[in-house]
């Protein structure tokens, strides 16, 4: 396990940037985002990813060889954040380089009547979600093709979207394990991945 120490307590500051994010795809101020992650267990080791992406105290996290792939797309305001990952003393450093993965744009392209396996969300009014996606469940009309490469989307909840162009970047370096990424389906030929993360 991996905590950030800095950032312990949420902030009102945070949870509406948080909120931001996930509603309205706006980028999280690097204020809000944890620069310095550590071990939360003095009895054992933290060992580098085996991923180009995985999660690190709640947040997405991406190594230089994954960071490198998305440099090379349209990531809207988003971006990468560097972080520093550390032992749980806090002093030795987790061998590598890593950057919270920070979406920055939205897109209205979901379309919950062609999807399956989606649920409606019983708190967040015109909201989204799944837990068990396969590839062709979910349906998006033509505007994703449009704009960022990276973005979530104004009616799903807690899922991200990828372009297929920068998909199939992550796979072909084998970097895309840590996604659990399923092709999603448009009246054009398939072009985007969903992330379940």
């Amino acid at each position: 396990m991996v905590i950030a120490p800095e950032l312990a307590e949420r902030s009102e500051e945070f949870l509406a940037a948080e909120r931001a994010m996930r509603f309205e795809g706006k980028a999280m101020p690097v204020g809000c985002i944890p620069l310095k992650f550590t071990g939360a267990y003095s009895d054992s080791l933290v060992k580098p990813p085996t991923t180009g992406v995985f999660n690190v105290g709640g947040w997405m996290a991406v190594t230089e060889a994954a960071a490198a792939i998305f440099r090379q797309f349209d990531l809207g305001d988003g971006g990468l954040v560097p972080i520093e990952f550390f032992q749980n003393d806090q002093t030795t450093r987790v061998e590598g380089n890593y950057f919270i993965l920070n979406i920055g744009a939205i897109k209205s392209a979901f379309l919950p009547k062609k999807s399956r396996r989606v649920r409606r969300n019983m708190f967040i009014k015109d909201r989204w979600s799944s837990s068990d996606i396969r590839d062709l469940d979910i349906a998006i009309d033509k505007s994703a093709l449009e704009g960022p490469d990276l973005w979530v989307d104004s009616r799903v909840y807690t899922h991200f979207f990828i372009s297929d162009a920068l998909g199939q970047a992550l796979i072909d370096a084998d970097l895309a394990s840590g996604l659990f990424m399923s092709r999603c389906r448009i009246a054009e030929p398939f072009f985007s991945w969903f992330s379940s993360r």
